[in-house]
């Protein structure tokens, strides 16, 4: 009897535990330069709770570039916003301009 409670409290508490977290992800857009010295637009889906590290997670990483490039690494990222919103700096939105999504 002891086990069986103590079964339905940890599914209970389990549960519950899960019910307010939620592993939404969040898609953003990133001007980036790659090592070649080339600037691309990078979209990028991570989750909600990794947003104020997808600058970090992106650098090194290599990527298929808008620009045909395929495995080409990312040595700094110029600007990141979630891909509903705007870019600030003017060459990301002309980049943006010509990138096809």
């Amino acid at each position: 009897m002891k086990k069986l409670m103590f079964t339905i409290s940890l599914l209970a508490f389990t549960t519950m535990s899960h019910a307010g977290i939620s592993d939404s992800r969040v898609e953003f857009k990133c001007y980036v330069e790659l090592a070649d010295g080339a600037n691309t637009i990078y979209y990028a889906q991570m989750k909600s709770k990794q947003k104020a590290a997808v600058r970090a997670k992106l650098v090194g990483r290599k990527i298929n570039a808008s620009n045909g490039i395929k495995g080409a690494v990312v040595s700094k990222v110029l600007e990141c916003v979630e891909a509903d919103k705007e870019f600030a700096l003017s060459a990301a939105k002309q980049m943006e301009l010509v990138t096809f999504r």
